[in-house]
């Protein structure tokens, strides 16, 4: 589903960088965890998350995933988690914060 996320400095902090790596494509993607939640933001097209990015609004992609081992923490692997996929920031109103995404994410 598809959603403008407001990436506030509460939700920021609560996110870990796991890993980055490149594709086919030259896109190079930050796979972040949150370290409440079971939740997965992954940032496209060399963005990354921090306060640069604070109070900015974000499209991105609201979806699940099965726990990927490589972009979860190794504790929640095979486990259900909210994943939210940023591809660019942009000038609109927002659908939801960042950290109201976190939030309605499973927990343990």
């Amino acid at each position: 589903m598809k959603q403008r996320i407001l990436l506030d400095q509460a939700g920021l902090r609560r996110l870990a960088l796991l890993s980055a790596n490149k594709n086919d494509y030259a896109d190079v993607r930050h796979y972040y965890a949150a370290t409440d939640t079971r939740a997965i933001v992954v940032a496209r097209n060399g963005m990354k998350l921090g306060v640069q990015l604070a109070n900015q609004v974000a499209d991105a992609e609201v979806a699940t995933d099965a726990g990927t081992r490589g972009f979860v923490f190794e504790n929640n692997e095979g486990k259900l988690h909210s994943k939210a996929t940023i591809f660019r920031t942009v000038r609109a109103r927002y659908d939801i914060t960042l950290s109201q995404f976190l939030n309605d994410a499973p927990k343990d």
